[in-house]
């Protein structure tokens, strides 16, 4: 089941990740003309899926790997996604949301 699920989503990410000015130039992501499987079709997603990312986010994840864990799910993880600036501001986030609830307590 998640082997279909993983060809029908690398079927339709060519069609996201074509840029109009590349599919104009005639370097659009063709068609696949064989069927993948195996270590060929994880390669195949986590490479679909760093190009995903890139074209949204305009930077490549650090790492990405797919992995087939059992018969029904596909978990694609991507590491380093996140610029300086942006870990800062979320570890920052994350101990003024901590500290909140010390701090109500205290005051009670």
């Amino acid at each position: 089941m998640v082997v279909k699920v993983a060809r029908w989503v690398l079927a339709l990410l060519p069609c996201a990740r074509t840029h109009p000015e590349d599919e104009r130039a005639g370097r659009g992501a063709g068609p696949r003309s064989r069927v993948l499987s195996g270590d060929e079709l994880l390669v195949a997603m986590t490479e679909a899926m760093v190009t995903f990312h890139q074209r949204y986010h305009h930077r490549e994840p650090v790492t990405a790997k797919t992995l087939l864990l059992g018969d029904d799910l596909l978990a694609c993880v991507l590491g380093g996604v996140y610029t300086d600036v942006e870990r800062t501001m979320i570890e920052s986030s994350a101990a003024r949301s901590s500290s909140k609830p010390a701090m109500t307590f205290k005051r009670r």
